[in-house]
């Protein structure tokens, strides 16, 4: 009888917890970024995102990151006046075995990519945030060569998006403060 008495108090403690951590989390004023309201702050930061002019990034990654940028960046077409630049340098790629044989063979490969941007005022010519973005992925090294080449590269360009996603993530964040 006394186990089934403290059961039911550590529920309603933690019910009584539950209810108190929401009503606090309400009260405190969060709002996720990308919530689907339409508010003020939503549109800001859309906008800003849309008023930002994406500098040419060199070598084939680059220009895989340029256009995902652009494709999250620029909903209604591109900036004819923007407000902002946004320089991203070299695409920094590093790779390396994870599973070797016996024979010393690899059987599975990971990608590391890492990259720097910075968001300038272009009025100012200030440089308002510069971070780093990284992003790793692995795949399968198979017999065929061809069917390692096509997963190398699709594993590649995935991690691309994900420094495109991060870099988006980082300058929301920063046009919403």
């Amino acid at each position: 009888m006394m186990n089934i008495t403290n059961s039911r108090s550590a529920i309603l403690s933690a019910l009584a917890l539950l209810v108190l951590m929401s009503v606090a989390l309400a009260g405190c004023g969060f709002e996720p970024v990308y919530s689907k309201t339409d508010n003020a702050q939503n549109k800001s930061v859309r906008s800003a995102l849309a008023n930002t002019y994406i500098d040419i990034i060199p070598n084939r990654d680059g220009v895989l990151l340029r256009n995902h940028l652009i494709d999250q960046f620029y909903k209604n077409g591109a900036p004819t006046s923007p407000a902002y630049v946004l320089k991203v340098r070299s695409i920094q790629t590093k790779q390396s075995n994870l599973d070797l044989t016996e024979n010393a063979d690899a059987t599975r490969s990971q990608i590391s990519l890492r990259t720097e941007f910075t968001l300038i005022d272009k009025a100012s010519g200030k440089e308002l945030t510069k971070q780093q973005v990284n992003a790793i992925t692995s795949y399968n090294v198979l017999q065929s060569e061809f069917a390692t080449r096509v997963s190398r590269q699709s594993s590649k360009d995935n991690a691309v998006k994900e420094l495109a996603r991060q870099i988006e993530t980082r300058l929301s964040l920063y046009f919403s403060y």
